[in-house]
């Protein structure tokens, strides 16, 4: 009988340490979940409150704000731009921003994101210049510039065509996040959360 509970007990013994991993196991499982679903949680608030910020900001901008000079943004972003080519570039913006009614500041992010202001940018699968546009998805917009593919370059003209693009992202999509999310092409959270949080950052400190 002794050797029989012996036994018994050794079963239940097996049973209950393999019960005790499997649940640690579980445990250790869903620990792990919860802290994915809590980082995940963490960037969408962190990404909503950026936006949050943004449009409160925005609100309360003054209209003429979308006309000033962006060259000590882009400076400050670049600083050993060449003076000639920063000075294109910042007409450029006052003259489109306010055309599309966009704040200079979100031109001004994009193409950081973009092109790190180099006019000459060509990416790899085909976008260009400044605010990296692709020519063959907007051919429309060339025809009625009357611009060919390498005028795209050009500094005005691709100005131009990026926030035609963008203000036509906004409008369709009805937010900005969205917009950007369009404007990028595909799923890139960090690219629309770096543009809006430093929108929002510039937007409360001038």
């Amino acid at each position: 009988m002794k050797r029989i509970g012996y036994a018994s007990l050794a079963v239940v013994y097996v049973a209950t340490a393999m019960g005790l991993g499997f649940a640690l196991h579980s445990r250790d499982r869903e620990v792990k979940q919860l802290t994915r679903e809590r980082a995940e949680l963490q960037f969408q608030l962190s990404e909503r409150d950026a936006r949050v910020q943004y449009m409160a900001t925005v609100r309360t901008m003054p209209k003429e704000k979308t006309v000033r000079s962006m060259a000590k943004l882009i400076q400050r972003l670049k600083p050993k731009i060449n003076a000639d080519l920063l000075s294109q570039i910042d007409t450029a913006i006052q003259k489109y921003s306010n055309q599309y009614d966009l704040p200079p500041e979100l031109v001004v992010f994009v193409m950081r994101r973009e092109s790190y202001f180099k006019p000459y940018a060509k990416s790899r699968v085909g976008a260009i210049g400044l605010m990296q546009i692709f020519p063959k998805w907007h051919t429309d917009k060339m025809h009625k510039l009357g611009i060919n593919y390498q005028q795209v370059y050009n500094i005005d003209h691709n100005v131009h065509l990026g926030c035609w693009i963008l203000r036509g992202y906004i409008d369709e999509m009805g937010s900005l996040d969205k917009a950007l999310t369009r404007y990028v092409g595909g799923h890139h959270p960090k690219y629309v959360q770096d543009i809006l949080s430093r929108l929002a950052k510039e937007t409360v400190n001038e």
